[in-house]
């Protein structure tokens, strides 16, 4: 009876053991090492100059190195095709200043507040005036590689998005005359993004050394023709898709002398 027990209890720990070496099927999977940046590009085409970044033809996605953290830069935003007959014109450009933090495990895109500052070197008024105004996150990412001090990130969606809010004003049509009226389609002629449609447009996203430059096609669905702006000529051939191309520009700020 005795060795009867101690058989037992053996096997018992022998299968205590194992159950603990072999993870339950239905717990959390393990989490796995980030690879590093030469390994997870070695497939992919390398752009390199301010910003260094890698494409993959095979998926259409854009990857982003940062390793300048913490740092200014000019954020340029401009339409490289117009829509035509009132909409929003080529050229149309804006800017702002931005620069990429590291949050936990997140790379944010910061535009800090610029037009009010402190001019002192005092810490605690400098802190006063950037805690009393909003700053605002453009893009966040969690990076998918890391070496070093680099950390890459997937870029995608940051180019291929509405930066310009050009789909609501896709809705808005100006009556001609001595002063220019704007009519709102109607709800049901609202434009949306629609990504299944826009790409990034790798003949105009270059990189340069003081330049990191990025353009997608975008197509806007919706509207209908029965609204104002679809019944306007020269649009677009299907006024209820309208595709155009946006750039989007890293460039480094000039030095103190400037």
């Amino acid at each position: 009876m005795k060795l009867y027990c101690t058989l037992l209890l053996a096997c018992n720990l022998l299968l205590l053991q194992t159950l603990i070496a072999q993870p339950s099927s239905g717990g959390p999977a393990m989490a796995k090492a980030t690879p590093s940046i030469s390994s997870f590009t070695k497939d992919f085409k390398k752009y390199e100059g301010f910003y260094s970044f890698y494409y993959d033809d095979k998926t259409g996605k854009v990857f982003l190195e940062v390793d300048k953290l913490d740092k200014d830069f000019l954020y340029f935003l401009s339409l490289s095709n117009g829509v035509g007959n009132g909409g929003p014109e080529r050229g149309q450009a804006t800017s702002a200043m931005a620069r990429f933090v590291k949050m936990g495990p997140k790379i944010l895109l910061i535009e800090p507040v610029t037009v009010y500052r402190a001019i002192s070197t005092n810490a605690d008024e400098i802190n006063a005036v950037d805690n009393n105004f909003a700053k605002s996150a453009i893009f966040g990412a969690i990076p998918v590689a890391v070496e070093g001090d680099k950390y890459l990130i997937d870029i995608t969606s940051f180019i291929i998005r509405d930066s310009q809010n050009i789909a609501l004003r896709l809705g808005v049509s100006r009556v001609s005359g001595p002063v220019a009226i704007t009519r709102v389609a109607a709800p049901s002629g609202a434009y949306r993004l629609d990504e299944t449609r826009s790409v990034v447009f790798i003949p105009n996203t270059k990189n340069f050394p003081s330049n990191t430059e990025f353009e997608s096609m975008l197509t806007f669905t919706g509207g209908t023709p029965g609204n104002e702006f679809g019944r306007s000529p020269g649009i677009a051939p299907d006024p209820t898709a309208v595709s155009i191309n946006m750039h989007q520009s890293f460039v480094e700020l000039p030095d103190g002398n400037y």
